[in-house]
């Protein structure tokens, strides 16, 4: 009795730490990552949400504050600029790296589409929009700028469980 009680507790203590040697790499690949120390990346992995409001509210601040290495987590990559690959593919926005991303962020983040964050001018999906229903997934939301050079409209999707942003809307 006592020799299964022993390896019942050996199994069950091996199952613990593999868990939190799983949350202490995770912790510390963040603190890598971010600069954060670890309360802060603790709280972040322990308050972790993937609603689409928490979404908005990481994304829009690293936008305004231009804090690209937040940025690029938030940011699917490619970033693809759907408009622009059909109608202009000389000028399209299509970022293939994190680096691509940091120096073309001027051009994609211009004053039309900081404004559109900053009076958080987003919608969801709505299966009335339009005559032919919408254009974006049930799950998905777009940031709808009003660009005068062209549409702008930043499609933003679930990947792997969280949102991020996906690419520039393409319309037809």
């Amino acid at each position: 009795m006592r020799i299964i009680f022993f390896i019942i507790s050996i199994v069950i203590m091996s199952c613990v730490n593999k868990g939190s040697n799983k949350d202490t790499k995770k912790i510390e690949e963040q603190i890598e990552q971010t600069g954060k120390d670890e309360s802060d990346v603790t709280s972040d992995i322990i308050n972790e949400d993937n609603s689409f409001e928490v979404f908005w509210g990481k994304f829009s601040k690293a936008v305004l504050e231009r804090d690209t290495s937040t940025l690029n987590s938030l940011v699917y990559f490619p970033f693809v600029d759907f408009h622009n690959e059909v109608y202009d593919p000389q000028s399209t926005l299509t970022c293939r790296s994190k680096d691509d991303f940091r120096r073309r962020y001027d051009e994609i983040f211009n004053e039309c589409v900081l404004t559109a964050i900053e009076q958080k001018k987003i919608r969801g999906h709505d299966k009335d929009y339009g005559e032919f229903g919408d254009v974006i997934g049930e799950d998905d939301y777009l940031l709808m700028t009003e660009c005068e050079e062209r549409n702008k409209d930043f499609l933003f999707r679930i990947i792997n469980g969280r949102y991020y942003l996906y690419g520039i809307q393409y319309y037809q």
